[in-house]
């Protein structure tokens, strides 16, 4: 029986610590690691962008970029070589997490938490939303440096 565990890394310099306290988790259960990258297109772009019409080269380039800093990753840490790599388009990332988690029915999320800032506080985090409103166990990565409080 198979053991999904659901990675969640964005383009920060903690996805390669997220990945490996997921490829440890993974690899003491026997799990399999579902990586994923959501990317978004930024609001300020025209909406063609933001809609993936035909013929505009953004959210391809975006999600060329995605896979391969998910590839430099799993260069990077030997136990996730065998891990799938999936890239999702979404406004609220959160949400993408949720709903790939859902779909394959992962028994675990794993994502690394970034400091709180003011704005944070008010409107939640990734990490935060995740946390909530996932209906499975959730791992937040923690850098260990000092947080802004």
């Amino acid at each position: 029986m198979t053991h999904p565990v659901l990675v969640a890394v964005d383009g920060s310099v903690r996805a390669g610590g997220v990945l490996l306290a997921a490829a440890t988790i993974a690899e003491a259960f026997h799990s399999t690691l579902h990586l994923l990258r959501v990317i978004s297109i930024p609001p300020e772009f025209p909406p063609a962008a933001a809609c993936g019409a035909r013929g505009d080269p953004l959210p391809a380039f975006l999600q060329q970029e995605a896979l391969e800093a998910m590839r430099l990753l799993v260069r990077a840490e030997p136990r996730a070589h065998s891990s799938l790599m999936l890239v999702r388009q979404g406004a609220q990332p959160w949400r993408a997490i949720l709903d790939l988690a859902d779909e394959i029915e992962a028994d675990l999320i794993v994502l690394g938490s970034h400091g709180y800032h003011a704005i944070d506080r008010l409107l939640g985090t990734t990490a935060g939303r995740v946390a909530n409103m996932a209906r499975r166990n959730v791992l937040v990565v923690h850098d260990g440096e000092a947080r802004v409080t």
